[in-house]
């Protein structure tokens, strides 16, 4: 309806003025299909000259066309649960979103949001203060630039490339949660060259804790 496609305004503003190459290429290529299709906007119907008798035809059914909507009477965690319901059971969403949409108050949730959009877009709660807001900002935009930054192109002609590959392809989402999944894992295994401490037990009880190594 927009004619927004990823790389429009409206994206301009919701992403702030970030949007990856390979996105704008998507809405470039989106654009060239639908045209090669005579595929018009809704704007080129809606406000058209010279209009064809056939974009005439449904400029006219724009007016007296209804559409249906399903009231729901609740707050927004009633909302969000009929969303996942719907969703879930004629056309049913992946896993993955399923899991980002159940746990989107949760640290591992909010970070992967905040790290696939750079630090742009809806990612934290409205409850958080502004100066949490910006610390995630930042933190997301300076990860994001470490993983995906300098873009992917191809054909590959350079060894300056992404360590993370493409950031807007579609395994992002998946690979950048696995990713944040694990840093934020609980340590029960020692890193490399670390050792553990562990609690010493003469005659069933505990003494000290000594690592490993000792």
């Amino acid at each position: 309806m927009h004619n927004d496609y990823g790389d429009g305004a409206i994206s301009h503003a919701f992403f702030d003025g970030n949007i990856p190459p390979e996105q704008k290429s998507a809405a470039t290529e989106t654009r060239r299909i639908l045209a090669d299709a005579r595929i018009e906007s809704y704007n080129d119907i809606k406000h058209g000259i010279n209009s064809t008798p056939e974009q005439a035809r449904i400029a006219s059914n724009l007016a007296v066309s209804g559409v249906t909507l399903q009231w729901l009477h609740g707050d927004a965690s009633r909302a969000e649960r009929s969303f996942h319901t719907i969703n879930t059971e004629q056309t049913p969403i992946g896993d993955l979103e399923v899991r980002l949409i159940r746990d989107r108050r949760c640290s591992n949730a909010i970070a992967t949001r905040a790290l696939v959009g750079a630090g742009t877009g809806r990612y934290s709660p409205s409850s958080f203060s502004d100066d949490t807001k910006a610390a995630i900002k930042k933190i997301a935009k300076d990860i994001y630039d470490e993983l995906f930054v300098p873009p992917l192109q191809t054909p590959i002609k350079t060894l300056d490339l992404p360590v993370a590959g493409r950031g807007y392809f579609a395994d992002t989402v998946k690979l950048v949660l696995d990713f944040v999944e694990f840093v934020n894992r609980p340590r029960t295994e020692p890193a490399p060259g670390e050792s553990i401490k562990r609690p010493r037990k003469i005659r069933g009880k505990k003494l000290t804790s000594r690592p490993d190594n000792a």
